[in-house]
């Protein structure tokens, strides 16, 4: 096998032919027909070598130039290629909204994920990547905003697709529209849909009963009859309509009636709904309440 003669030669040499210098030292101590074999590859590397000493010094400098480029290129490529790995912007990293959102609850981690747009299955795979990258940090605080909405009971535990929604839009957090398209979109939004109207229908018998409790204020101070009669129809209809019961600590109810009163754009906390009926529970006989209890 020829000589390689400079460093040049011998860049250009590993570009075309990667395993010359294994395929040169198993031609040196092979024998008989392996060694036959062997050297029509190392006449086809001879050759290669001859044509590169054949071309005059500043052709091969040109030469060798266009090559190193594209080495350049393919190492920045590489570079970018990972850098969107660790991000999660590559394909694999794509969430599937409408899988997602057939999904009854999410927990804090696939939240922060699919609010970023990704695919939580796939960024729980990397995370032990991420390092402190610049995804890292994203994702970082907005599992912090959710954790904290969840400490303050603004957000469950494990909350809705919609609850999610409506949280980020109240507090004008980024949210994908794709992601809201497919909750829009799915069977629970829908289903949350109807509760919801038929809390509207609640709501406009509470709203004319409002109005007529509230000329009787203006007339003669709400008449302590007319009061009692709304905290009875407002603990009749959690009751009725909810499944709420009364003097527990934690009750489903609120949080279906609040996911309720914010998909008809009314913003109520969680503390004024108990509160409110709180209150309205004292109009039920005792023994109807210890009832509900046992019942639940």
């Amino acid at each position: 096998m020829l000589r390689v003669h400079s460093p040049e030669m011998k860049f250009l040499l590993s570009q075309k032919y990667p395993d010359w210098a294994k395929i040169k030292n198993e031609y040196n101590q092979a024998r008989g027909r392996e060694r036959s074999t062997l050297s029509k590859e190392i006449e086809k590397i001879d050759l290669y070598l001859m044509g590169l000493e054949a071309l005059p010094k500043y052709v091969l400098e040109l030469f060798y130039q266009e090559e190193l480029k594209k080495v350049d290129v393919e190492t920045r490529r590489s570079v970018e290629e990972h850098e969107r790995f660790l991000n999660c912007e590559d394909a694999d990293a794509r969430p599937d909204f409408n899988h997602w959102t057939r999904l009854d609850r999410w927990n804090a981690d696939e939240a922060a994920a699919l609010m970023l747009g990704r695919d939580p299955v796939t960024v729980a795979k990397r995370q032990a990547a991420f390092r402190s990258n610049r995804f890292k940090k994203e994702l970082n605080k907005y599992k912090d905003l959710i954790e904290r909405a969840q400490q303050v009971r603004a957000l469950a535990e494990m909350m809705t697709p919609s609850e999610l929604m409506h949280w980020a839009r109240g507090r004008n957090h980024p949210f994908p529209t794709d992601l809201e398209a497919a909750i829009q979109g799915s069977p629970a939004h829908y289903r949350a849909s109807l509760d919801a109207n038929a809390l509207g229908a609640q709501i406009a018998v509470l709203t004319d009963e409002n109005k007529r409790l509230a000329q009787d204020l203006r007339r003669e101070k709400l008449r302590d009859d007319g009061r009692e009669s709304l905290l009875k129809l407002i603990i009749g209809l959690a009751v009725g309509g909810y499944k709420y019961v009364p003097d527990v600590k934690y009750n489903k109810a609120l949080e279906k009636i609040k996911t309720s009163l914010e998909l008809l754009g009314l913003e109520i906390d969680e503390k004024t709904i108990r509160k409110c009926l709180s209150m309205a529970s004292k109009t039920l006989d005792p023994k109807v309440k210890e009832h509900l209890k046992t019942g639940s």
